[in-house]
Order: C-alpha cells, then structure tokens, then sequence
C-alpha cells in the first residue's frame, strides 16, 4: 500500500525544484519494495520473482505513459528505465536459458524503436546498456551452458536459437541507425560508433556461432578444421559482396579483415596440419577464391577506398 501511494502522491505532487529528490525517492522506494517482496520468507518465493518483476514493468510503463503526457520528462525517464529493468530481471527469473538471451535480444530492439519513436536519448543509452548485457552473456556463457546443434530435433539447438536471435536482431540495429542516420545531428561524431558496434558484435557472434556448431560436430578433425577455414571465407565473402552492392564502406572493411585472418588460417595453419587430401582441397579453395577476388575487385573497384 504504501509503495503505491507514493508513486501516486510524488506524481501529483510533483515539483520542478525537486526532480533530483524525488527520482532518487521513486528508486530506492522501488529497490526496498521489491527487495523485501522477495525477501525470503515474505510475500514471493522465487519462481514468483519473474511475474512480481514483469507486474513491476507494467505498473511502471503506465506511470512512465502519464509521465509522458504531463510532459514530466524526469519522471518518463525514470519509470521507463524502471520499467524495462524490470522486465530484463523477470524473463531470468521466470524463464531458462536460451529464453534469456532472445527476450534481451528483442528488448534491446524494442527499445532502439523507442528511441527513434521518442527521440529521448535515455532510451538510446538504456538499449545499448541491454545490447552489451546480451553480448556479454551469449560470449561468457551461452557458448557453453547451451546445447549445440541437433539436425535429428532442430528444436533442441538452443545455443543456435540464442545466437542466431542476437546475431538477426544486432544487424536490423544497426540498419535502422544507418537508415535514420539523417535524424542525427552528431551521427558522425557518436552514433556512427553505435552503428558500428552492432554490426561488428553481430558479424563476430556470426564467426563464433560457425566455429563452435563445426567443432561441435562428429566429423573428423581434419575435417573441421577444413570446413571452418571455408565457412569463415564464405562469410567474409558474403560480407564483402553486401558491402559492394550496398556501398556500405563498414562492412567491406569487415568481409576485408575476416577474409585475411581465412587465408592467412589457410597459409599459416592449414596447409601445414592438414592431410594431404584435405590440403589439395585446400588449395583449390584458394584458387577459385583468387578469380573471385580478383573478378570483385575488377567490377567494384570504384567503390574502394
């Protein structure tokens, strides 16, 4: 009772001189409430801890709507990032694994949209705190703590579903900032460099998620090594291909650097640890990717620079 009064009375009452008092109130009387709701022995015992925290999200959106409305900025900050705390905190506590790692993915989207809907800069930061949270977890643990492929039932590839969410929801960001990069008065100076992140982390999970499927199989190690040398070049391929035919100058200096690090594996490494039979592949792979370069470069040379 009291926790719903006083988001009512500081709302109603609300002062402009006040603002710093009263976001640091609407705070700590969130954290003293929901931390002595899941106190053990109170209110929640821990599997009700994801529907307290997503009833938290929806309680705060309302307020976060009024805020709006009233024009009350300080106040639409605060219950908007409270809100959407809340709702990354309930998916772990409700939900497992894989199920973590995609709804992050979709709240980080979620929340770019916002960005650009509201234009509150707030929201931009708070979806690139998000973002950097499921990059985290999908590099420190997801890579392991989830299964790997498994072509007899698909539906068992979690570590699959989660990156691949990440990796889709990562590029659609990145497009979305380059498409509205118009909007932004300083995009050149800052946005350009959140751009740019997305679209490397989501060209690096790419390359990790490839690695670890192929190592994860049952084939020979000959073999793996030879097929992860051509799966990182036909991704660099791809990557190159897209920066050409978009004239995005970001991802040709990505197809770039991931096919230079393939050949040099292929030099380096491979032709020096693989049988014979695989380093005859190997070299045929290296000839045609030759003419294709050199084919590349011959149609998109006006584009480098």
């Amino acid at each position: 009772m009291y926790f719903l009064l006083f988001n009512i009375l500081i709302f109603v009452f609300n002062r402009d001189r006040n603002k710093i008092e009263n976001v640091i109130g609407i705070l700590l009387n969130s954290l003293f409430f929901y931390g002595l709701a899941m106190w053990p022995g109170f209110y929640f015992k821990q599997k009700g801890g994801g529907l307290l925290a997503a009833s938290l999200a929806v309680f705060y959106l309302i307020f976060a709507y009024l805020a709006y409305n009233k024009k009350i900025s300080h106040y639409f900050n605060t219950y908007l990032v409270l809100c959407f705390g809340y709702l990354a905190l309930a998916v772990p506590l409700q939900f497992n694994r894989e199920w973590v790692t995609i709804s992050w993915a979709a709240l980080t989207l979620i929340l770019v949209l916002l960005s650009f809907r509201l234009k509150e800069n707030v929201i931009r930061i708070a979806s690139s705190a998000v973002g950097i949270i499921t990059l985290a977890r999908l590099l420190f643990y997801d890579y392991y703590a989830l299964a790997p492929i498994d072509l007899s039932n698909i539906l068992n590839s979690t570590r699959l579903f989660a990156f691949a969410s990440a990796i889709i929801i990562f590029y659609v960001i990145a497009y979305l900032y380059y498409k509205n990069k118009d909007s932004f008065e300083k995009y050149k100076s800052y946005i350009i460099y959140v751009n740019a992140a997305y679209a490397i982390a989501a060209t690096l999970l790419t390359t990790i998620i490839i690695w670890l499927e192929i190592w994860d199989t049952s084939l020979a190690l000959n073999a793996k090594k030879l097929w992860t040398s051509l799966a990182f070049i036909l991704q660099a391929i791809i990557i190159l291909a897209f920066g050409f035919s978009a004239k995005i100058k970001l991802f040709r200096l990505l197809g770039l650097i991931l096919f230079g690090l393939s050949i040099a594996k292929v030099f380096l490494y491979d032709l020096s640890n693989l049988e014979t039979g695989y380093r005859i592949i190997s070299f045929i792979v290296l000839g045609v990717i030759a003419l294709l370069a050199a084919y590349l470069y011959n149609k998109y040379k006006e584009y480098i620079a």
